[in-house]
């Protein structure tokens, strides 16, 4: 099976969505009791959930507030940064950053975008929708700060990629990998799937990548056509999500880094390492404004690099491990 976002996105039911989640934010509480808290004379709240009427971004930041839902603390862990504002423009910036919105070529996105930017009319919540999830797993990575979203059923199909996504890669970190590697200009090229390939650009051995094609294929995250693989188009990103499942991959990229960077220069295949390759660590005494400064920076670059690999329009020749990391080292656990 394919995954075609483009045609996902055109086919999805945000407005429906919304109504399941500001269903499943109230709860227990009746409709009458939401309406009395946020103000309203007449049953405003039954509207939105029968979609009489689409509910507006305020209408959901109005919500949460007087559901006591931490609103802006959830915005803070999500963005990694942010004020104390709900206006919608604060929201879209941080939103911005991250996907890159502003260079999109989608009519719906760049109209979404002219809207909350342009005009002074309330957009509905179903386009803010629209627009987190112009990035696979960022929608569902949100939702899941408010509701649960394994219980949402128009959600199911989404959910379903996310969690195996995060399982699989919780159990194989070499999905990353191998999927990138199905990218890649060399392996395009090819009239027929060649596991050697796949092995050398992704550095396991050949059992390693039949058994990852395998779980892969399995799950419906590639598929096979002509004779051999092609990627998944679900980026196997997920954008702030502090998530356990996440940790095996962290630890597998560090430990490739410390057995296979080079430190010699006779140790490098020039042949075959085209691509720039560069390495700085470093452990020091540090204030806890420098550490923000540096933060500010890091959440910079990552901003430049997104932006330099959706630009990226050259052939494709390697893999490419980008690593930034910045922490304390002891306030985690042993």
């Amino acid at each position: 099976m394919e995954f075609n976002k483009d045609t996902y996105l055109e086919t999805f039911d945000y407005h429906i969505l919304t109504r399941k989640v500001i269903k499943a934010l109230r709860s227990k509480m009746s409709q009458k009791e939401i309406n009395l808290l946020m103000g309203h004379s007449f049953n405003q709240v039954a509207k939105w959930e029968t979609g009489v009427t689409h509910i507006k971004w305020e209408n959901f930041t109005d919500m949460c507030v007087v559901l006591d839902i931490p609103i802006i603390e959830i915005f803070k862990k999500f963005f990694n940064s942010y004020n104390n504002s709900l206006d919608l423009k604060n929201f879209y910036h941080s939103l911005n950053i991250q996907n890159n919105l502003q260079g999109s070529s989608d009519s719906r996105t760049r109209k979404i975008i002219h809207k909350i930017l342009k005009t002074q009319t309330s957009v509905d919540l179903a386009d803010i929708f629209y627009l987190i999830d112009t990035r696979p797993s960022m929608l569902i990575g949100f939702l899941s700060n408010f509701v649960d979203c394994s219980q949402i059923d128009i959600l199911q199909e989404k959910y379903l990629t996310f969690v195996q996504s995060l399982d699989l890669i919780d159990t194989n970190p070499l999905v990353i990998y191998i999927n990138a590697a199905l990218q890649l200009d060399p392996y395009q090229s090819l009239k027929e799937h060649d596991d050697d390939l796949l092995a050398h650009y992704a550095s396991c051995s050949i059992k390693e990548v039949k058994k990852t094609l395998n779980q892969m294929y399995k799950l419906d995250l590639i598929y096979y056509k002509n004779k051999k693989f092609y990627p998944c188009l679900f980026d196997f990103s997920f954008p702030f999500l502090r998530d356990q499942r996440l940790r095996n991959f962290a630890k597998y990229t560090m430990q490739l880094t410390a057995d296979k960077f080079p430190t010699e220069h006779e140790s490098v295949d020039w042949s075959s390492a085209v691509n720039y390759t560069l390495s700085s660590t470093r452990v020091c005494a540090m204030s806890v404004g420098a550490s923000e400064e540096i933060g500010r920076l890091i959440s910079q670059l990552h901003d430049q690099i997104r932006k330099v690999i959706e630009n990226d329009k050259g052939k494709k020749e390697n893999v490419q491990v980008v690593l930034t990391q910045l922490y304390p080292v002891n306030i985690y656990k042993k």
